[in-house]
């Protein structure tokens, strides 16, 4: 069993692969792939895209897609190990990630940052806790990265370029200023995986304070060497 919850824990020929799976889909829509299985959605966060997609993607290759809300169509959802069950959460992730096990075959797991404290948004609570309990490989719809869009992104600008090869083209990655804190998965997941197709990547940005995380910084880094 293997979680997708960043593309940096999987290979560069495990990610290839999965390009040329999704090539395929994109090509013919409908298979029996998924047939007879089941994927829970869970949707901390809204979505339109992602869900949509999720949803449509397991109905044309013959899969079952159930959406659960925590604290609006499902009950709220405790993290913190030790924690006594007297506030708003009714279940713990323990206890939730084994009985959706039981009932799926597959996780799938959207949930933002707080944009409170980023010492503790960036150790992505939510998805590894249900990374830890799952008895069923679990998929990052969001978080603090954003890895399904990453092939999406990959496979727009092969399907452009004509090319599997994208070693070399240039890509800058920039962005707009927003009054309130917004989610940085996508420029995360953005230099994550230019770097890890060997692009000759720019980060621009106005000013220090934009500069992202050194994981993904570092991990560019290690990605372009």
């Amino acid at each position: 069993m293997k979680h997708f919850l960043n593309t940096q824990d999987w290979t560069r020929p495990e990610l290839d692969a999965l390009l040329v799976q999704a090539s395929q889909f994109k090509r013919s829509k409908l298979g029996d792939q998924l047939k007879g299985k089941a994927i829970a959605l869970v949707f901390f966060n809204p979505s339109l895209r992602t869900r949509t997609s999720f949803e449509l993607g397991a109905f044309q290759l013959g899969g079952h897609a159930v959406v659960l809300q925590p604290g609006k169509d499902a009950w709220p959802i405790e993290f913190n190990l030790g924690t006594v069950m007297d506030g708003e959460a009714e279940e713990h992730i323990a206890e939730v990630a084994k009985v959706l096990s039981r009932y799926a075959d597959l996780i799938a797991v959207r949930a933002f940052p707080k944009f409170q404290d980023w010492s503790v948004d960036r150790q992505d609570t939510v998805l590894r806790s249900f990374a830890k309990y799952s008895t069923v490989p679990v998929i990052n719809l969001e978080t603090i990265t954003h890895p399904c869009q990453e092939l999406a992104h990959v496979m727009a600008l092969q399907e452009h370029f004509k090319t599997p090869d994208l070693r070399g083209k240039k890509f800058v990655l920039t962005w707009t200023y927003h009054p309130k804190p917004l989610n940085t998965a996508v420029a995360n997941s953005a230099l994550t995986i230019a770097t890890r197709m060997g692009m000759d990547v720019t980060l621009l940005c106005p000013t220090p304070y934009y500069v992202l995380d050194e994981r993904y910084m570092g991990g560019a880094a290690d990605n372009v060497a």
